[in-house]
């Protein structure tokens, strides 16, 4: 989780005796958040309520500085110390006063804008005005040359007597200005003057100034005084970001636009990066235009069904820094790319195992990619590498004199040349590979399979690359004529499976745990008649035996113990030969869960314990664990017996605690209903996401704790996915009564 931040940079500046308002933000921790002050004071008349709303009406004009708090509901706090300016109430009704934008960064040139009225108090027949705007030279300078950068505004005309002054030290604008005699006075509102200013490059990020107006002279056009009342306003200025820096693709790289990752650098505090690509350098009209929390842009989403590709050609992209509490930075220096929609793409099988040979086609242009068609047209020689990943349990396969062979794009008539280096310097290998037609044939057009490369695998992997060109290693193509082709590279990955395990059965051993003993009765009971693929070659020796065909639930695979394809009455035979004996568990494996007396109902399964008691009676005699069973066995019997002819009613409906827990593939989820009820059983993520519904229908009273009964859950959520480990809650509702318990997947 991120850490608690307060995101608000700066508050705007009040007026005396003008109601004042503004909201204090933060972001990450655990809302809600609670907002007090740590040190400072508010300007007298404003408040601070809990929720961060500052409000009220300021009595006084002055700054007031305070550090503010913010408390989320963990208990994290965060700090930061803020301002207010409160300006003093104009004596005049008419103001004059500087517009510009806030907050500025640090190396900013903007415009300030000396307005004179408003659309409350507008000024009547308005002939001249000279004023004096301050500044503070400490933030800010005015940008040179002054001829061009301090200017009439719009509202006396454009034909007016201009004068201005500016004072570097004092920092002072002076300007006068009137329309020329025999013009009428304006009247209304608007901008008087423009003065243009840069924010001074070694300015502290977090700081304020302010802009005053004073010395302020207007008349009409009968050269009567006007009384203006000027106003002063504060700059916010804040620190810029840095400017991204451009590393992928290279200038004028040759690319396909599908693949093509557009990378840069992170800059610190950057909040999200703006990125631009156009066919023009100036920018003038993107073809894409938008924005990316990552460092890295792939525009593939542009290329569904519905979509035309841009044309092959030359590109330029940019990218700029963006985020919340400082500036936007400037953009990048652009980069050309040259982009293709013809590449040479390395295909495999979907399915690779560690042990294995593949083949890896190199596949030049592509009939379905992105539901587009991207022929090469007049192909005549083709030279790239191929590079791979995984050295360590990847190789070409030996001897690498025939690990390559010429697909069938060029035909027949074809030279094809290659070297194999098994070392490229950087845990990689790579197939150096020149493939061409025989001179005086004609090139080819279309697409299809370019060149052939025989792999071995010797071990596991993800995401294992292949990629078809790269840094000084670049696809060179021609036509019969020998001028150049465009031809991109493509990347991509692969996994490579373990062998799979085939499960195995250990005779007796019934519910899988690593040793034969009263135990393993239940499991037969339990899966009593159920039918299944037989086991392959299958007896009652006592060792792991093969099953490549696991039941299901895969539980009642063990359960089979004598492997005949059926769970009845004599697959007790294999628990009492075996009776004692131990052998290790596969973690590979599933196994079913232990089960005992107390989450069994015996009652359901009485026929199961009574013939497999019989057949220990007639046949048990020289079967080393027949003695114990056959007590384990009555024990049960009688329970069932008792609980058969009693069925206690529940006091009240509850959910239990699932078993196994944790627990891996599957488990059962046990509860009581004290009435008739609508049993339905949620599962969530501990991201509160649902995973699995579980809808048994209306039930009669009773104890539903055993595996005849409880709720069974296979680990796998609604599209039939296996889930991961991890903490998972379920949850019952039974009228307005709510359970939840929690169950934990360990894998």
């Amino acid at each position: 989780m991120q850490l608690l931040d307060i995101t608000t940079a700066f508050l705007p500046f009040g007026t005396v005796n003008t109601y004042y308002q503004t909201t204090l933000t933060a972001t990450d921790g655990t809302p809600p958040y609670r907002w007090s002050y740590s040190s400072g004071s508010l300007p007298a008349g404003l408040s601070l309520s809990e929720s961060g709303l500052i409000s009220g009406t300021p009595i006084n004009a002055g700054t007031a500085a305070f550090t503010v708090q913010v408390t989320d509901q963990a208990g994290n706090s965060a700090s930061k110390g803020l301002s207010i300016y409160i300006a003093t109430t104009s004596t005049g009704t008419i103001p004059i006063t500087p517009i510009f934008t806030s907050p500025q960064g640090i190396g900013n040139e903007f415009w300030v804008d000396i307005q004179v009225g408003n659309t409350d108090s507008p000024v009547s027949n308005l002939f001249g005005v000279s004023f004096k705007l301050n500044y503070d030279t400490t933030l800010l300078d005015v940008v040179t040359p002054y001829n061009t950068n301090v200017t009439p505004g719009d509202m006396l005309g454009s034909d007016v007597v201009f004068i201005h002054d500016v004072n570097e030290t004092t920092g002072q604008v002076s300007i006068g200005m009137s329309r020329k005699a025999g013009q009428g006075g304006i009247s209304g509102y608007g901008n008087a003057a423009k003065i243009r200013f840069r924010v001074n490059p070694n300015a502290v990020g977090s700081s304020t100034g302010t802009f005053s107006i004073t010395n302020v002279t207007a008349i009409n056009s009968s050269y009567g005084s006007i009384t203006l009342a000027p106003q002063s306003a504060v700059i916010h200025i804040i620190q810029r970001l840095a400017t991204p820096v451009l590393t992928s693709p290279g200038n004028d790289a040759l690319a396909n636009q599908v693949d093509l990752d557009y990378e840069w650098t992170a800059v610190t505090n950057a909040g999200y990066y703006q990125f631009e690509l156009d066919n023009n350098p100036d920018f003038s009209s993107p073809e894409i235009a938008t924005t990316t929390t990552a460092t890295k842009y792939n525009p593939s989403s542009l290329y569904g069904p519905l979509a035309s590709s841009l044309p092959d050609g030359r590109y330029f992209w940019r990218v700029k820094a963006c985020g919340d509490g400082s500036m936007d930075s400037n953009w990048s220096a652009a980069r050309c790319v040259r982009v293709t929609t013809v590449v040479l793409n390395p295909q495999f099988p979907a399915t690779i195992t560690e042990g294995s040979e593949f083949v890896v086609d190199v596949r030049v242009g592509s009939e379905t990619r992105l539901a587009h068609v991207y022929p090469v047209n007049d192909l005549f020689a083709v030279s790239f590498s191929l590079f791979y990943d995984r050295t360590d349990i990847l190789n070409v396969t030996t001897p690498t004199s025939a690990a390559v062979e010429a697909g069938d794009f060029f035909g027949t008539n074809t030279v094809l040349f290659w070297n194999v280096v098994e070392d490229n310097g950087d845990g990689r290998g790579r197939v150096d590979i020149a493939i061409s037609k025989k001179a005086g044939n004609p090139g080819a057009t279309g697409y299809g399979s370019l060149v052939k490369v025989k792999f071995a695998s010797v071990g596991t992997a993800t995401g294992v690359k292949f990629q078809t060109s790269d840094v000084g290693h670049l696809i060179s193509a021609y036509n019969p004529l020998g001028e150049q082709i465009d031809i991109a590279g493509w990347t991509n990955t692969m996994d490579i499976q373990p062998k799979p395990e085939v499960m195995q059965v250990w005779p007796g051993d019934t519910n899988n745990d690593g040793s034969v003993n009263e135990q393993d009765i239940f499991p037969i009971a339990i899966y009593w008649n159920a039918v299944g693929s037989p086991r392959p070659a299958a007896s009652m020796i006592w060792t792991g035996q093969p099953m490549p065909f696991p039941w299901t639930p895969i539980a009642s695979t063990y359960a089979d113990s004598n492997g005949d394809g059926v769970v009845n009455v004599s697959d007790i035979m294999a628990v009492g030969i075996n009776w004692g004996a131990t052998h290790t568990v596969s973690s590979g494996h599933s196994f079913a869960p232990l089960l005992s007396n107390e989450n069994i109902d015996h009652a359901k399964y009485l026929e199961a314990y009574r013939a497999m008691y019989e057949m220990l009676e007639k046949q048990g005699v020289n079967i080393a664990g027949a003695p114990e069973l056959k007590k384990a066995l009555a024990a049960v019997i009688q329970t069932g017996a008792i609980k058969q002819e009693v069925e206690a009613k529940p006091a009240e409906s509850i959910l239990l605690q699932n078993y196994p827990n944790p627990f891996n593939p599957e488990c059962w989820i046990p509860f009581e209903l004290s009435e008739k009820a609508n049993v339905v059983i949620r599962i969530y993520n501990i991201s509160g996401q649902l995973v699995k519904t579980i809808d048994l229908g209306e039930l009669p009273a009773g104890a539903y704790t055993t595996q005849s009964r409880a709720a069974y859950w296979n680990g796998r959520n609604e599209e039939g996915e296996e889930i991961a480990s991890g903490v998972y809650f379920y949850q019952m509702q039974i009228g307005n009564k709510v359970m939840t318990r929690r169950a934990v997947v360990l894998k």
